[in-house]
Formats: structure tokens, C-alpha cells, sequence
């Protein structure tokens, strides 16, 4: 009797063990397009003005395994917030999440003011675009070549906000390249502001 207890533990552990799931992590190849990490301080001027966005809140989902379950699908993302810029009242937010069949990038312009006593979001200006599995990209437009303050970006995607049916829309075009991030965004009031060097935050 114990012999066959012990038989049936086995075997129970076994199937359990030959149901797991690995997953890889957030795809190296998919983060060119965040490439921000924690303590990265992003600069951004327009010739007479400058905006500072500083990733103190930034997170890859890392290799893991899925026990017991092998059907159910890895969930990879990542996330790199910016700290507010209290001067411009304007902070940045970017979400990637691998799917099966692609991978969804989210990028959000958060304009803060003060609404009676809170300091509060006051516009939000959205984002998104797509990469499938064949490297086949939807929702942004794909530039050969750009120059940007005496230097040329390769492969940069340009995505735009319909600013018809987004009337209040202040940012509605950005600009990113690969392993740098977002290199250039456009409000509609035509004040343009291009990267102009990102660095490491010394406590």
C-alpha cells in the first residue's frame, strides 16, 4: 500500500513538473524602443526652452517560469515612468506588453495643473503603436533617415494624434529611434523639442 502511495506522489509530481512553463522575459530585441533605465535623466530642448524627464520608475519583466500550467501564455512588459517636471508641469509614460502575435507600445504626455487644491493631470496626450511578430509595424510611420541637432537616426518611427477628433491635444507628434527612445516630439502650437542628451542621475 505505501509502495503504491508512494508510486502515485511520484507520478503527481511528474506531470505537475512536466507542465510547467518557461518564459523568457521581455524581448531584448522589442526594447530598442524603451531603452530607458532607472536613473536616466533625458533632456529635451526647443532652442529657447528645455524639458528634463528623469526615469526613476522603470521595470522589465525578467525570465520566469509558469508552474503547473503550461497553456497559459507568458506575460511580458515593461514600464519606464519619468518623474513630474515640476517646471513644465509635464511628465513622461511609457508601457510595452509582448502578446502572442505582437507586441503593444503605449506612450503617454501628462500635463499637471492645479484643479481647486490638487495637483492634477489636466490633459493626457496618447500614443500607441504596434510590432507583430514579423516585425511588421502598425500605427506609426516608418522614416528612412532623420537629422536632428547634427546627427543622423536611422529606422525612426514618427506617430501622430488626429488632432480633428483630439481637440485638445497639445503634443501630437513624436518621433523614436532605435536605442535611443523617443527623440523628438511636436505640439500643435508648433513648439518642437529634440533630445539633446541623456545622462546618468548622481545622488
Amino acid at each position: 500500500m505505501k509502495k503504491i502511495l508512494y508510486l502515485t506522489i511520484v507520478t503527481i509530481l511528474f506531470s505537475t513538473c512536466s507542465n510547467d512553463k518557461d518564459c523568457s522575459g521581455f524581448p531584448e530585441k522589442r526594447k530598442v524602443w524603451f531603452p530607458y533605465y532607472k536613473g536616466e535623466l533625458v533632456n529635451f530642448s526647443n532652442g529657447n526652452a528645455s524639458q528634463t524627464f528623469a526615469f526613476n520608475d522603470v521595470y522589465s519583466t525578467l525570465p520566469y517560469t509558469i508552474y503547473g500550467n503550461e497553456s497559459l501564455d507568458c506575460e511580458c512588459m515593461i514600464r519606464c515612468y519619468s518623474d513630474i517636471d515640476s517646471v513644465n508641469n509635464i511628465q513622461m509614460k511609457c508601457d510595452a506588453e509582448k502578446l502572442k502575435l505582437r507586441t503593444e507600445y503605449k506612450i503617454q504626455f501628462q500635463h499637471f495643473g492645479w484643479q481647486s487644491k490638487y495637483y492634477v493631470p489636466t490633459q493626457i496626450d496618447f500614443f500607441e503603436f504596434d510590432i507583430k511578430t514579423d516585425d511588421e509595424i502598425e500605427g506609426a510611420e516608418i522614416i528612412d533617415e532623420l537629422e536632428l541637432n547634427n546627427q543622423i537616426y536611422n529606422d525612426v518611427l514618427k506617430i501622430e494624434i488626429d488632432t480633428i477628433s483630439n481637440k485638445k491635444t497639445e503634443i501630437y507628434k513624436v518621433y523614436l529611434a532605435p536605442e535611443c527612445g523617443i527623440i523628438r516630439y511636436d505640439y500643435r502650437n508648433g513648439k518642437s523639442f529634440k533630445i539633446t542628451n541623456a545622462t546618468t542621475i548622481v545622488d
